[in-house]
Parts: structure tokens; C-alpha cells; sequence
């Protein structure tokens, strides 16, 4: 006959075993998200184990509320789908009745339970060191969105040790460091003013361009044969007004993007 436990080993034993039934945190991976409402189904990537059993799977929790970096007037959101993990904390209370109010006054959960499966929170972001974020700059801060295939579809990023920034401020991008001052020119619309400027040339001063050589054609007016001097020289019109080059609204330089 086995020896009967002491009053302090039965009451260690139950406070030991209702611990390892407090859940507290636990990795997890999203198996559902439903964008609108922001609740995932999540999978818990822990089994359950304990001393003499066999370990088990948890079941997957349902309808977890998702916790994004938000405030009242901001909010950084990011595409989730199945696959992405997270890490799983569990709330000392139930959260069933506080998830239906609009979270600004304390409520009464009415319930008894503590630290629940049914009660988790997901918070994206916890990784495995199997599965690093790749080419990091440790003197960098950067947000990076990865298309399917893993490739950087696009990036911001203050660079620590070169200076180099991408800041994107409201309407406007500006590269090299945030106080850029100079509009970029933009591609096709300098190529159309050269050609303008280039047409206006040939047409009003007798110039002509052919295979980026410029040829001089052009013909004074009003010499006559023999000893004479040239006539007054005819009024032409202006080529284009260079201050407008200056002029972030003209057609030539871009409107949202700043460079140095």
C-alpha cells in the first residue's frame, strides 16, 4: 500500500497542476483571417504535455482577435493571410463580453475563467530563429512588403550609417533625406519639352538636327551682292520661358517626388 500524501503535497499538487493549465503564451499559426472583422482561426504550435502522458495537439482557437500597432487617429496594418505566425497571449479574465463593446469603459466579464484557450490575443510578429527576417541592416529602420514569392515589392527605410532615406510624408516622396527641395524631372515629359524646344528651333531660327549633329542652315536677311551690310535682324519669337523650369506645376518636373 503506497504511503499517503501529506496535506502540503496534495495542496502543491493541485496549485502545480491548476498552473500548468494557466495558459499564458504560446506560438501560433494563423489558419484563417478574416480582414474585415480582423479575427483569425489559430492554430497553437505547442503541444499539450505533461509528465507521464503523451503530448497532444491543442485545438485550433477560433475567432482571435488580432492586435495591430493602432491608436484612435493611426494604425499600421499589414496583409495577413494563413501561414503567418504569431504569438498567442492569453488574457486573465474572459474577454467575451469586452470584445463586443467598444473597449472605452470597464465591464464585468461574468465568468469565472482564467487564462483560457478560448481567451487568446494574437500578436503577429513572433518567428522561429529557423526562419529569420532576411538582410538585415542592423543600422536601418525599415518596412518592407514582400510579394508571394518572397521578393521586396516596395520599402521605406532610414539609413543609420549611409543617411540614405525614403521618407513619404503626405502626397509627396522624398528621397535622399527629408528636407529634399528639388522636384524630379520626369522622363517623358523632359524628352517631349526637348523635342518641342528642339522643333522650335528648326522652325523659327533655320536650325536643323539630324542624328543628334546639329547643322547650321540658317540665312541673314537683307545682304545683297557685293559691298553691303546686313539688314536688321528679324524679330523671333522666344524658344521656351526658362523660369518655368523652375515651376513645380510645369509639365516638366513631378509634383509628389523630392530628391537630392
Amino acid at each position: 500500500m503506497g504511503r499517503t500524501p501529506t496535506q502540503d503535497e496534495v495542496i502543491s499538487g493541485f496549485v502545480d497542476g491548476s498552473i500548468k493549465k494557466a495558459w499564458t503564451l504560446l506560438p501560433g499559426k494563423i489558419e484563417a483571417y478574416d480582414h474585415d472583422t480582423q479575427k483569425a482561426d489559430v492554430k497553437p504550435m505547442l503541444k499539450d504535455s505533461l509528465p507521464g502522458d503523451p503530448a497532444e495537439d491543442l485545438p485550433i482557437i477560433r475567432n482571435v482577435p488580432v492586435q495591430w500597432m493602432r491608436i484612435g487617429l493611426a494604425v499600421i496594418y499589414m496583409p495577413m493571410r494563413p501561414g503567418d505566425l504569431v504569438s498567442l497571449l492569453f488574457s486573465s479574465r474572459s474577454l467575451d463580453k469586452w470584445e463586443s463593446t467598444n473597449g472605452q469603459d470597464p465591464i464585468d466579464p461574468q465568468d469565472t475563467r482564467h487564462h483560457a484557450l478560448s481567451d487568446a490575443i494574437a500578436i503577429p510578429g513572433l518567428y522561429p530563429f529557423g526562419d529569420p527576417i532576411p538582410n538585415v541592416d542592423p543600422a536601418d529602420i525599415r518596412i518592407i512588403l514582400y510579394d508571394a514569392n518572397g521578393n521586396i515589392r516596395s520599402q521605406f527605410y532610414l539609413g543609420g550609417d549611409t543617411g540614405d532615406i525614403v521618407s513619404i510624408p503626405e502626397n509627396l516622396i522624398q528621397l535622399g533625406e527629408a528636407e529634399a527641395q528639388e522636384f524630379a524631372a520626369m522622363g517623358e515629359s523632359v524628352k517631349a519639352f526637348l523635342e518641342s524646344m528642339i522643333s522650335a528651333i528648326n522652325t523659327n531660327y533655320g536650325l536643323a538636327v539630324t542624328n543628334n549633329a546639329l547643322l547650321r542652315a540658317h540665312v541673314h536677311p537683307g545682304v545683297t551682292a557685293g559691298p553691303a551690310s546686313t539688314g536688321p535682324s528679324p524679330t523671333l519669337p522666344p524658344i521656351a520661358d526658362p523660369s518655368n523650369l523652375s515651376n513645380p506645376t510645369n509639365a516638366v518636373l513631378a509634383t509628389k517626388v523630392k530628391l537630392t
